[in-house]
């Protein structure tokens, strides 16, 4: 085929391709061609009230919750057209046929109240914004009596009050719709400025009173209410919705809304099969595979027969034609990492979470989060998107989410590629020197920032830092695994007789670490920490656990001691080879972390 041809086969082949919506604004991309996953048949039931009258919907962001919001905009409006076949568009959506509940809905005003528009630092100017576009969009004109109640911003309760009231008076039913997108906005925003971590919490308290007092006539005018959906991220106790109003029913966990975000790999086969047969050109029979892997996995209910793909994710691939971590740049929840202290918070119950899954049903009190416990803190992982629903048990959903995961909190350890102490750690595996490893190990927390030890401070906690100490090592492995694709490691391993805390394999040795944080104020030295923590690996049998019994025998197995002294800094190893189930020789030294 010659190069012209060749050309002209690949124009026509883009030409045919699907257009991949960009934005949230489904009308204004359905009028350019865009086609979307058609999740109407839900978004009915809905509106039909089938599901209840006032709904809450929690999902991670880049889920799809502001699309839906939108698509039940059009829908309460009577915007039939817009769900039907368009000028350079055929798709046609499943809710077109309903025309019975267009025409019933579409003189019913509307009130969508997009928080994420609201600033940290002054959340009442945005509420104000988006109340004042509610009569806009409505066609009516705000009466003299609620720009004055506009102008009090200390009385949020009666701007929403005055305009429920008003905008319903106008309708023919004497009912809204009010559609809430994103409402936890103000607070998730001011828990992650970079303040102190007590004026984080307090600006988010600040931010939560205004909420709560925005909310409260929502109860007591419920007789004006067709409809109420509210969408958010996490349930904030005393804001009014979920403790006062309790007839808020929360459809985050209900299987029959399970999917109503997120795709199925068939919805995307089906929707853009022209854009899917190119990336299988691309990437060839594996492709399926492949997109479970890195995008998959997302489950929000216990009983959820099939795992959701990550809707941004997908659509910048369909269009990229590139596999990249989408989410990472537009879905983190940074707040987190505002809140996670790894003096506290074991790493490993957040990246490998054992135990089974909580219901999470219960609002987070914005005093718990001063000092979150690690329940709290896995609470929080879920409802981000972090971690999500496996056989019960909580679980990283996806390889795109376990590397956000990973640099995330190698920028919270503050692990950088390029810096002496990640480069001397590469060459330390590299040689297989775990004296190498530990004294870089060293290095990187007392480079630690001042603030990452403030539960620490006053008195010497051996077992948190030992707990940092096991955090550090641990995700440096994880952020160095890249480099390495032959190293294998578990922290935390169970035994029969106990846990043992790091076993890594190598290409040519295995090595089981037993870390230890002392305080050795008697100055008798480290060796009997040492020797301590050798004869515990012995005795515990550490060497039959079951990495090892089925790696290969060619593997010289070593166990290691390390040892830190926080009486005056200084830092231990003993090591000796295992060979034919004997103890070899040990070998015993002190290091600093100058060497």
């Amino acid at each position: 085929m010659n190069r012209s041809s060749f050309n002209l086969k690949t124009q026509q082949r883009n030409q045919s391709l699907e257009i991949i919506p960009t934005t949230q604004d489904f009308y204004d991309e359905r009028t350019l061609g865009a086609k979307f996953v058609d999740k109407t048949k839900m978004i009915e039931r809905i509106m039909r009230r089938e599901c209840g009258k006032k709904l809450f919907f929690a999902r991670p962001r880049k889920m799809g919750k502001s699309l839906t919001v939108e698509q039940m905009k059009l829908v309460a409006l009577g915007k039939r057209e817009a769900f039907g076949p368009l000028e350079n568009n055929e798709q046609q959506f499943e809710i077109y046929n309903s025309e019975d509940l267009f025409t019933k809905l579409k003189d019913m005003p509307v009130l969508h109240l997009d928080f994420s528009f609201c600033s940290t630092f002054d959340p009442v100017s945005g509420i104000i914004r988006v109340l004042k576009q509610s009569f806009h969009e409505n066609k009516l004109v705000i009466p003299a009596y609620i720009e004055a109640a506009f102008s009090n911003r200390n009385d949020v309760e009666g701007m929403l009050h005055e305009t429920i009231l008003y905008i319903a008076s106008h309708s023919p039913s004497g009912q809204v719709i009010i559609l809430i997108d994103e409402y936890d906005s103000p607070i998730t925003k001011a828990i992650a400025e970079n303040l102190t971590d007590q004026a984080n919490i307090s600006l988010a308290k600040k931010n939560r009173e205004v909420l709560r007092a925005f909310f409260s006539p929502l109860k007591a005018l419920g007789s004006m209410i067709h409809l109420l959906f509210i969408t958010g991220v996490t349930k904030f106790s005393y804001t009014n919705l979920f403790s006062s109003m309790n007839d808020l029913d929360d459809m985050s966990t209900d299987t029959s809304l399970h999917a109503l975000t997120g795709y199925t790999l068939d919805e995307v086969r089906n929707t853009y099969p022209n854009a899917y047969e190119e990336l299988e050109r691309k990437y060839g029979a594996n492709l399926d595979e492949r997109i479970i892997n890195e995008y998959n996995g997302y489950k929000f209910c216990t009983d959820a027969t099939e795992g959701l793909l990550n809707p941004w994710d997908l659509n910048q691939l369909l269009k990229k034609h590139q596999f990249e971590n989408y989410w990472a740049a537009r879905g983190r929840s940074m707040h987190l990492w505002t809140l996670f202290d790894p003096t506290v918070h074991s790493i490993l119950e957040i990246i490998e979470p054992q135990g089974v899954v909580n219901k999470f049903t219960q609002p987070v009190d914005l005093s718990e989060l001063i000092k979150p416990s690690t329940q709290t803190m896995q609470k929080l992982f879920y409802e981000t998107g972090y971690l999500t629903i496996k056989d019960n048990k909580l679980t990283v959903p996806n390889n795109s989410v376990r590397e956000t995961l990973i640099s995330d909190l190698s920028e919270r350890l503050e692990l950088d590629d390029n810096n002496d102490i990640t480069i001397k750690m590469k060459e330390a595996l590299i040689e297989e020197n775990m004296k190498k490893l530990f004294q870089q190990l060293g290095r990187l927390i007392k480079s630690f920032p001042h603030q990452m030890f403030r539960t620490i401070q006053g008195e010497k906690h051996v077992g948190k830092i030992e707990a940092v100490y096991a955090a550090a090592l641990y995700v440096s492995l994880l952020h160095l695994k890249r480099y390495f694709p032959h190293l294998t490691f578990l922290a935390e391993g169970s035994t029969l007789d106990g846990t043992l805390d790091l076993f890594i394999k190598l290409k040519r040795s295995m090595h089981i670490i037993e870390y230890k944080v002392v305080q050795d104020k008697s100055k008798k030295g480290l060796s009997a920490f040492k020797n301590q923590a050798l004869a515990q690996m012995k005795q515990k049998n550490y060497a039959n656990h079951h990495l090892i019994l089925q790696s290969r025998s060619d593997l010289k197995l070593h166990l290691t001691a390390f040892v830190f002294d926080i009486e005056d800094s200084r830092f231990g190893m003993a090591e000796t080879i295992v060979a034919d189930d004997s103890i070899g020789e040990v070998h015993i030294e002190e290091f600093s972390l100058e060497e």
